[in-house]
């Protein structure tokens, strides 16, 4: 069977956006994507009666994540799949599908009429409730799901008002008077979110059988995933430097209005010259279709909205600041992405020392070009690496925090950019031994010193340039432990008649995102589930987050290999007494101590974060101290470390002068460099490294 010829390793996948499509045998898509993937697959579960238990209760809880849908009740009609799905999956039965199909069109209207009995009476500004919004567990019956709605609705009406109106609200009278419009606002958002559950625009029935597909692919493991081939579009964009934009940011205001945030000289709304900063974004409006009204629909839903319009034609509804309305309709055009793709820059001390500063926010590669050499990030990675050489650096900090993995190859081109020679990691793929990974091009680009940035944010492709400059006493390693995905995934077409430069043959079958290889350091020891440990561990707000690869629904477990690669360590680093500095440094820092308190009240705040308070006074406490948390960690992040001063490099002032947009940006990310106490951090280990050394 022919494959898409990248091994990818990706923290994160794709969700399910998906086009119409038509005339879909949809239970032979699913014999072909067991089969597939139980012939490719590392490690295929056997799909049985535990299986097909667990599959029953991801897709209903993907169907219905908040439990507002289902009750007990309802599922009790569905309960004897339970143990049989196996079954269905096994031979040409196709039952449960249509039925809940049936039932889940039932439920949302039910849950219409629900929503609107339970938004009429006003909610209480003086009664003293709260609830445990309990997600794993269905409610008994319709009473409870009314009761549930009841409660849901109520507090996201107190959520609104606190947004909109935050603490001002002090007596009965105010509150009853605001209250009328916030609770409008929330059902008319909940309605609008059984609207599109009911009305998905691949169709009702489509979209259930490739909700189950997806979860039928992600119960083998997390990173395992079915798509259909808008899904495989959205996915490969993921790894291009490239793609469609209509050529602006939004964000939300105070008020929870969706507003323009930046501007991208050049791009579509740039040249529209109706698009400014602070526009409030009210409605949209494709080609011969209705107008969606954007007043009660949340940051993230406007933006995937705007990623739905591929090539279509969109009216924009904007208002100014003066109150004026202006509509504008825009296409998408082909934008780099400045923001993803390698930078460097030169960071000269306060008090002396010059060093390179490269970052590599994500992987990229054109999965459409024939070229291998075209926009990879290692040749950009060497690229910015030559021009940094040419300023005299006498050290570089590499940083790749939040970078969530990308292609495999390019990870081990990008370790060679700083060793000699050698095995750079070694895999395991579907029924194979062993193998190590070389980088074909022998010898250093660069050999001097070299401080590499991580945190819990770095994963994947990006945990294994990190973990072979370890093994090598190549670099020191800084920041927090990474997220410890260490599994290479191959995308597969279903009926096998289809190549990356042409997705579109592959008819009306999907895809497969499968994982076929696990991935170990030169040791032979594993990433899965441990991620890397810095040499020097710096606070780590993501830290406070569990989401991790060892958290994740049925991941990879962990093992490790007898086989070593062979592989010469250079002198060890003098990490003890660097760490020993650094730890001086970060324990008398009050911005590091900010960070700190910050992590642990961020972590208490997890731990209540169901428990749900409907009392208007308890609320805007809760809330309060959630702002402060915020905030006191958002002021800590962004206060000027007077250790250096950021600059580009000679050769890109050119260009610069010629890109609005890069230049803007770049200058941004300076000013943003001078407040990161992180990188201010790694600097003065660059420091110590030499000063040692």
């Amino acid at each position: 069977m022919p494959r898409l010829l990248f091994v990818t390793l990706f923290a994160c996948c794709a969700t399910t956006l998906a086009t119409a499509q038509v005339s879909r045998d949809f239970k032979k898509e699913v014999a072909a994507l067991r089969k597939t993937i139980a012939s490719k697959h590392i490690a295929p579960r056997p799909v049985d009666d535990v299986f097909s238990s667990e599959l029953f209760d991801r897709f209903l809880e993907g169907l219905d994540p908040d439990g507002l849908y289902f009750s007990a009740v309802d599922l009790k009609r569905l309960e004897k799949y339970r143990t049989m799905l196996d079954d269905e999956i096994n031979t040409s039965s196709w039952k449960f599908i249509p039925d809940v199909t049936t039932m889940y069109r039932d439920v949302l209207e039910r849950s219409k009429q629900i929503i609107q009995k339970q938004s009429e009476p006003a909610f209480s500004f003086t009664a003293k409730s709260s609830f445990f919004a309990d997600t794993t567990t269905w409610v008994t019956d319709e009473q409870a799901l009314a009761t549930r709605w009841r409660n849901t609705l109520h507090y996201q009406t107190l959520l609104k008002l606190t947004m909109l109106h935050g603490a001002s609200i002090t007596t009965a009278q105010v509150f009853q008077k605001q209250e009328v419009d916030a609770r409008h606002r929330v059902k008319n958002m909940a309605m609008r979110d059984v609207h599109r559950a009911l009305n998905p625009k691949e169709g009702f029935d489509v979209f259930i059988a490739e909700q189950y597909l997806e979860h039928l692919a992600t119960t083998y493991d997390p990173h395992t995933n079915y798509f259909n081939l808008s899904n495989m579009e959205i996915f490969s964009a993921l790894v291009s430097a490239e793609g469609f934009y209509f050529g602006f940011s939004l964000k939300e205001n105070e008020r929870g209005d969706v507003i323009i945030s930046s501007l991208a000289p050049g791009g579509p709304a740039w040249r529209s010259g109706e698009f400014q900063l602070h526009d409030k974004l009210i409605a949209l409006q494709w080609e011969n279709e209705k107008a969606i009204d954007l007043s009660d629909l949340r940051l993230h839903e406007v933006n995937e909205l705007l990623g739905e319009a591929d090539q279509m034609n969109l009216k924009f509804t904007l208002q100014k600041s003066n109150g004026e309305v202006k509509t504008v309709t825009l296409q998408k055009e082909k934008l780099s992405q400045e923001q993803n793709l390698v930078r460097g820059y030169v960071l000269e001390g306060v008090d002396g020392g010059r060093y390179g500063y490269v970052v590599l926010p994500e992987f990229y590669s054109q999965w459409d070009s024939d070229d291998l050499a075209a926009n990879r990030c290692a040749n950009d990675v060497a690229k910015e690496i030559m021009k940094l050489t040419k300023e005299k650096i006498q050290g570089l900090i590499f940083d790749i925090r939040h970078n969530g993995g990308g292609s495999l190859k390019e990870a081990i081109a990008l370790s060679g950019i700083f060793l000699e020679e050698g095995a750079m990691a070694m895999m395991r793929a579907t029924g194979s031994d062993p193998i190590s990974l070389k980088d074909m091009n022998r010898g250093t680009l660069y050999d001097g010193p070299l401080v590499v940035m991580v945190n819990g944010g770095s994963a994947s492709a990006s945990e294994i340039v990190a973990a072979v400059l370890q093994d090598y006493n190549r670099a020191v390693i800084v920041g927090g432990q990474t997220f410890g995905k260490a599994t290479g995934q191959e995308v597969i077409p279903l009926n096998g008649n289809v190549n990356a430069a042409n997705m579109s043959s592959n008819g009306n079958q999907g895809f497969a995102k499968i994982t076929t290889s696990r991935i170990y350091r030169v040791t032979g020891k594993s990433l899965q589930g441990r991620g890397v440990i810095p040499d020097i561990i710096l606070p780590d707000i993501i830290a406070a987050s569990p989401y991790r690869e060892v958290n994740l629904d049925h991941a990879i477990i962990a093992d490790s290999i007898m086989k070593k690669s062979y592989y010469k360590p250079l002198r060890p680093l003098s990490i003890t007494a660097l760490r020993e500095r650094s730890n001086a440094r970060v324990s008398s820092s009050a911005a590091f101590k900010g960070v700190a308190d910050g992590i642990e009240r961020l972590q208490n705040e997890l731990l209540l974060e169901n428990a749900e308070v409907l009392t208007w006074d308890e609320l805007v406490k809760q809330e309060r101290t959630k702002r402060e948390i915020t905030e006191g960690l958002q002021k800590t992040l962004t206060l000027p470390t007077a250790v250096f001063k950021a600059r580009v490099v000679n050769v890109e002032k050119a260009r610069l002068t010629l890109d609005a947009y890069a230049n803007e940006f770049h200058q941004s990310s300076m000013r943003e460099m001078e407040k990161d106490i992180y990188l201010a951090e790694a600097f003065q280990i660059m420091n110590d490294l030499l000063a040692i050394k």
